[in-house]
């Protein structure tokens, strides 16, 4: 049953026929719309206003409905038809054109509609603080859009995409691995995410290949990061057997170009809750990953933990408010400088619903500093996520349902200079004992 947001019924009050017939013809609409029925719903909404145009509540109803049907223009058409007496029981109309208005959007009409909504008394205090944080984002929006970024993205290719979506891509410290997360094809009729990697050979990425079923079920793999050499492979599964919640992180090593039986990171990493976004720092010491676990600032939040002396990393901790809002956090990336992290944010000031963020620290182990939103147009309006930057700081990895090969391709562009990370170089090379010439193996 549907949710009717505005004041239902007016008293039955009503003089002439015209009036009880609009009335009639409005209260069939709202019991049709309770129950779905959003067809016998319009009809008696427009039988309402033909009795009456001047009766209001039918305007209202009738921009719920489109706004459940996705015509948002028309929505708040209608909504502003309805609030034309500019009744304060009706104050929450003009929250509601506020939020509508971010969708198109339409910053400066979405501030005046928040400011208006604020300007009566007695509200709800939820909507209060809804309007509030609103008014910033619009403010920050006015501003970002008046002041582009340079941002000019290219797909990178039908090496690396296809007809299928690919998103959350990873990439090695050398720049000469890429794994992405490939949704598709149909396998007995059930859609499944699997990896794909691919290498950078000759100047170009060669085709995209399955990693395996080492690695790869039936089920759902995705989310996942590689370890600076590449060589580990950090990601996150769902519904396994040897699963402690619903989603746990899990890792797989490479050894002779085979990738190793996956393996559940453990109990300290895993709960009962929600795990996932897994991120490592270069030097292999601290993992940062998505968890929805109690102890945060909202729902999922972003959560470090450290390796431990004995090899196993320790019970993670909140990476705290600088970071983390009472809002949605996710995709969190640690970038090869390790003092720069990507992320993205519904809390902070930004444009829509999830934006990209940067925030930076002095050196490993010192406190994050507050986050820079990575501005306009890299984020819009609409939902931005899961970037990852390259060793030399300027070459960042998005996906994005732009025109591309499939739905949901991936895409490359070079950040701008202010929202760089330090290049890194990256040496490859063995180490040998010094009495037996025998390789050592390292952790990473």
């Amino acid at each position: 049953m549907k949710n009717i947001l505005l004041l239902l019924l007016f008293p039955f009050f009503l003089f002439s026929q015209d009036n009880k017939k609009a009335y009639k013809s409005y209260t069939k609409a709202v019991e049709f719309f309770e129950f779905g029925n959003f067809k016998k719903a319009r009809h008696f909404i427009q039988k309402s206003i033909t009795h009456d145009e001047n009766y209001l509540p039918p305007y209202l109803l009738l921009g719920q409905l489109e706004e459940e049907s996705g015509n948002v223009e028309l929505s708040i058409k209608n909504y502003q038809k309805g609030l034309s007496d500019n009744k304060s029981s009706n104050a929450w109309g003009f929250w509601k054109l506020g939020m509508l208005y971010m969708q198109i959007p339409n910053y400066i009409e979405a501030k005046r509609s928040f400011n208006h909504f604020l300007s009566f008394k007695n509200q709800n205090l939820q909507r209060i603080e809804s309007a509030k944080r609103q008014i910033k984002n619009c403010e920050f929006s006015i501003k970002s859009i008046a002041n582009p970024k340079l941002f000019e993205f290219k797909n990178m290719g039908e090496a690396i995409n296809s007809q299928w979506e690919e998103y959350l891509p990873s990439i090695s410290a050398d720049g000469k691995l890429f794994v992405i997360t490939r949704r598709g094809p149909y396998q007995n009729g059930v859609v499944s995410e699997d990896f794909f990697q691919s290498e950078f050979k000759n100047g170009k990425w060669s085709m995209a290949v399955n990693m395996g079923p080492s690695i790869n079920t039936m089920g759902n793999e995705g989310a996942q990061c590689l370890s600076p050499n590449g060589k580990v492979l950090f990601f996150t599964a769902c519904d396994r057997n040897d699963g402690f919640g619903r989603c746990d992180i899990y890792f797989s090593v490479k050894r002779n170009d085979y990738w190793s039986e996956a393996r559940n990171l453990g109990s300290t990493i895993n709960t009962k809750y929600w795990e996932s976004q897994p991120t490592i720092s270069p030097d292999g010491r601290e993992l940062y990953f998505l968890s929805n676990r109690p102890g945060g600032f909202g729902d999922m939040d972003i959560w470090k933990s450290v390796l431990t002396d004995k090899g196993t990393f320790s019970s993670p901790v909140n990476l705290g408010a600088t970071i983390n809002t009472q809002f949605d956090e996710m995709s969190p990336f640690i970038h090869m400088d390790n003092q720069s992290l990507y992320f993205a944010s519904k809390g902070h000031p930004g444009l829509g619903d999830f934006d990209l963020f940067l925030s930076k620290r002095d050196y490993p182990g010192s406190e994050w500093k507050s986050p820079i939103n990575l501005g306009y147009p890299i984020n819009t309006h609409g939902i931005e996520n899961s970037l990852i930057v390259a060793s030399d700081g300027k070459t960042a990895y998005f996906a994005s349902d732009k025109s591309g090969y499939g739905k949901e391709d991936i895409f490359w562009f070079y950040l701008p200079e202010e929202i760089q990370s330090q290049k890194v170089a990256y040496l490859k090379t063995k180490v040998y004992d010094a009495e037996t010439l025998i390789p050592i193996k390292s952790s990473f």
